[in-house]
């Protein structure tokens, strides 16, 4: 909120009732906030009010006219040199203003640029790692389909063993047979070979 007239002149006679100067620092501190402008404008006003209330009614004569004039004079060159100096002060913050925006806006594309980059590596690395995902089921599913191929073999590996070992096992039962036939079959050719010599003597 602006701070009034009236508040800075109350704030300047407690200070110079309190034998305090109310200079515009202490003026504003007392009111608490305001520019040093406005202040400064009241309290020139402030000061000639009270230099006039102190002097004697004689000495309250209005200044010649061509000082007057001189002073409207210096007051418009100040004013004008203000204006000029607040017109180069706006240009500047415009011309700054125009730098900021411009790197404001060229940070923005490059991070709407990252944030696309961004975005489609991301997309990348999803379908990347979905056909992993697709290879690592096909993998699986391979090793449990030669998983169930192992078992079935191993499966018949043993059934194999089994009868191979039944094979060997009869195979030596015919060899067992195939030596007692050959021991019969010596015997009995012995038995007709000495047979055969007992009827040659007994006819001789």
């Amino acid at each position: 909120m602006a701070i009034t007239r009236e508040q800075i002149y109350q704030a300047a006679d407690e200070l110079n009732g309190q034998g305090v100067a109310p200079t515009l620092a202490a003026v504003r501190k007392r009111v608490g906030s305001g520019s040093y402008t406005t202040i400064s404008d009241i309290m020139s006003e402030w000061r000639a009010e009270r230099k006039g209330a102190e002097q004697p009614a004689a000495n309250r004569e209005p200044a010649p006219q061509s000082i007057a004039d001189r002073l409207a004079a210096v007051g418009d060159e100040i004013w004008s040199l203000a204006l000029e100096q607040s017109s180069e002060r706006l240009k500047a913050a415009h011309a700054e203003f125009d730098v900021t925006r411009n790197e404001l806006e060229q940070a923005r594309d490059e991070a709407g640029a990252l944030a696309d980059q961004l975005a489609e590596e991301l997309q990348a690395t999803q379908a990347q790692i979905a056909a992993m995902n697709e290879q690592v089921a096909a993998a699986q599913s391979r090793s449990e389909e030669l998983a169930a191929q192992l078992s079935w073999a191993t499966e018949r590996a043993i059934l194999a063993e089994t009868r191979v070992a039944g094979l060997e096992q009869r195979v030596g039962d015919l060899n067992d047979e195939l030596v007692r036939v050959n021991a019969a079959n010596t015997e009995m050719l012995r038995v007709i070979a000495g047979s055969s010599r007992e009827g040659k003597k007994a006819k001789a």
